[in-house]
């Protein structure tokens, strides 16, 4: 097979949107550039095996995970199994806090549920004192801290679920991000997912990752601070519901790129 008919097959496989994303995983499984091959090369036998191989035992599998890497603001995040591919809904919020917050200084900011650590690593952009993300998975961790390493970020990791390594520490954050797992097992969601981590995207109750942090939020949120959450469009009136149930704080909900209800904005009322 020559380098044109590889890069076909890999699109096709991948269903990756772009030549540029397949050109990117092609020089990632021949270690050499497509624009620098020729018509008359042959592709070893057992590279194309490998990919194809891939495809037979795991269809649908994200190519995100074949490159091991995305690219968003200007930062490069590894991914792999052991983390959630970040989204363009993620990306979404992060331009959003990016907006609102970038006039202030000194912030100290604390990313719940980390995972590959994207959400901490492209905030850095902002004026900070101290980042600290948080993962119940060791495994996320060992990620996020690679991925701060290679962004030159100085991030606090801590090994824990939601905020209990932190909510008696007395450290308070002018920002506060969260995108626990909200998908119940019974929502319709797409099979892209299913070679992502269960523990990053299920729960048996949507609500409930949001009710843990919020009974101790007032533990962490500064005065003046801001609380992100990510949440589901499919159960967004539930979300609603916590308003009355946390009444010291001020609830908005805002919409994706998407028309979609898919952020949680909470401060002090």
């Amino acid at each position: 097979m020559n380098p044109f008919d590889f890069l076909k097959l890999i699109k096709e496989k991948t269903n990756c949107k772009s030549y540029n994303i397949a050109e990117q995983i092609y020089e990632k499984l021949t270690n050499k550039s497509y624009i620098d091959s020729n018509a008359n090369e042959t592709i070893d036998n057992s590279i194309i095996k490998k990919f194809d191989d891939i495809y037979i035992n795991k269809p649908d599998y994200p190519y995100e995970y074949i490159l091991g890497y995305i690219k968003s603001f200007d930062k490069i995040i590894t991914v792999n199994e052991n983390v959630l591919i970040p989204r363009q809904e993620t990306e979404y919020l992060i331009d959003l806090i990016i907006k609102e917050n970038i006039n202030k200084k000194n912030l100290n900011i604390l990313d719940i549920c980390t995972g590959s650590g994207y959400i901490a690593i492209c905030l850095s952009c902002l004026n900070y004192k101290a980042i600290t993300a948080t993962d119940i998975s060791s495994l996320a961790i060992e990620t996020a801290k690679h991925n701060s390493k290679i962004n030159n970020v100085d991030i606090r990791f801590i090994n824990c679920s939601y905020i209990d390594e932190v909510k008696n520490e007395g450290k308070l954050y002018d920002i506060i991000t969260c995108n626990p797992p909200y998908i119940e097992p019974t929502d319709d969601y797409g099979h892209e997912i299913k070679y992502e981590p269960d523990i990053a995207l299920f729960t048996n109750n949507t609500i409930e990752p949001y009710r843990i942090v919020l009974k101790d939020l007032h533990k962490v949120l500064s005065k003046n601070g801001i609380a992100y959450f990510e949440t589901s469009s499919l159960h967004h009136n539930r979300y609603k519901l916590l308003e009355d149930e946390f009444k010291c704080f001020k609830f908005s909900f805002v919409k994706d790129n998407s028309n979609k209800y898919r952020y949680m904005i909470v401060k002090f009322a």
